[in-house]
């Protein structure tokens, strides 16, 4: 579980940077908009799994390809909902900054991105959710450890007991990904931003 917690939360940290970076950057002009969603559309469809053989030929077995296929993972979901939250902020927000004296990278970090933020935040919970499955698969393929390992190997060998073992720490990771990882995140963002309503402000 440890092994697979550290290849987990480092490579959907890192993909979201990317996308969100990238997101930001590409959704601020409308012309490489529409240029670039053909092509990002078009290998967000294709399925993470059919990367693995080339991944494993590329580089081999080993981590690398795990953390390479994560990051995929993440990344076009990220990228994509954080291009369109930042096409559909009113522009009548980012004038009325700039007519307060607002430069352009604080348009960006105090308009732009929380105006984007509930689209930030889906992309983010879809892709750490299929990140999560693709994870599991790509350690029965191309690991020697980890829950995705664990349940492989129970299966190969037909232990029973351990295959079941396997499926419980998946399921009890998820818990803890969910409870310690991405609920604090959406509570640090999207109601730090007023994009949820909370009790204390209803009141």
């Amino acid at each position: 579980m440890a092994d697979s917690l550290a290849r987990y939360v480092g490579s959907v940290a890192l993909g979201a940077l990317l996308g969100v970076v990238l997101g930001v950057t590409v959704g601020l002009s409308r012309l490489v908009s529409r240029l670039v969603s053909p092509f990002v559309n078009f290998l967000y469809a294709i399925v993470e799994a059919a990367w693995i053989p080339l991944f494993v030929v590329w580089w081999g077995y080993g981590i690398k390809v795990i953390v390479v296929l994560l990051v995929y993972i993440v990344f076009f979901p990220m990228f994509y909902n954080t291009m369109v939250g930042v096409r559909t902020v009113p522009q009548v927000y980012v004038d009325a900054v700039r007519a307060l004296g607002a430069r352009r990278w604080q348009v960006i970090a105090e308009v732009i991105v929380p105006a984007a933020l509930p689209n930030l935040i889906t992309g983010f919970r879809i892709g750490a959710g299929f990140a999560f499955r693709g994870l599991i698969f790509a350690e029965m393929l191309a690991a020697k450890t980890g829950v995705g390992f664990l349940i492989y190997e129970g299966v190969s060998n037909q232990y029973t007991a351990r295959t079941i073992v396997g499926m419980i720490c998946m399921g009890l990771m998820w818990l803890l990904i969910d409870h310690v990882y991405l609920k604090p995140f959406e509570q640090a963002t999207i109601e730090r931003w007023g994009a949820v309503v909370t009790a204390e402000t209803r009141g």
